[in-house]
């Protein structure tokens, strides 16, 4: 199975995210990679994943993270398609004049994003959420 690196890391991100460890036989046997290019793609997440952890023939999600950010990004790439649904559906309720609340969710964020044409008050909690509704002409 020839896959993108970008994508192969995505599945392997969402699995850690969920299950906190990965070992190589485990993604091998899940996806379908080699066990050179998860090799490669463990060390590739490791090095750059902040709170991932390379052990041998694994790697494992460091709950201890102190990056919040960090855990952030990540939830944001997980299930990212039905982010988008859900914001899209949620914006179909939002009408002019209205007053809401937006926690500091990655589903929120997606939410922030999309642009509303109505004249709001938003009550958010995280600052990437005040950044990306700061753009709308009327929020």
């Amino acid at each position: 199975m020839s896959q993108q690196r970008p994508d192969r890391i995505k599945q392997m991100l969402h699995y850690l995210w969920q299950h906190r460890h990965l070992s190589t036989q485990q993604a091998i046997e899940l996806f379908g990679y080699a066990e050179a290019t998860v090799r490669r793609d463990f060390h590739y997440i490791a090095s750059r994943y902040p709170g991932m952890v390379r052990g041998h023939g694994c790697i494992d999600f460091d709950d201890s993270t102190e990056d919040k950010e960090y855990v952030f990004d990540v939830k944001r790439t997980l299930q990212s398609e039905a982010k988008r649904e859900i914001a899209a559906l949620a914006r179909t309720f939002i009408k002019d004049g209205d007053c809401f609340f937006l926690d500091s969710g990655s589903t929120c964020l997606e939410l922030a994003k999309g642009r509303v044409d109505a004249n709001l008050n938003v009550i958010c909690t995280a600052r990437i959420l005040a950044n990306d509704l700061g753009g709308g002409p009327l929020v």
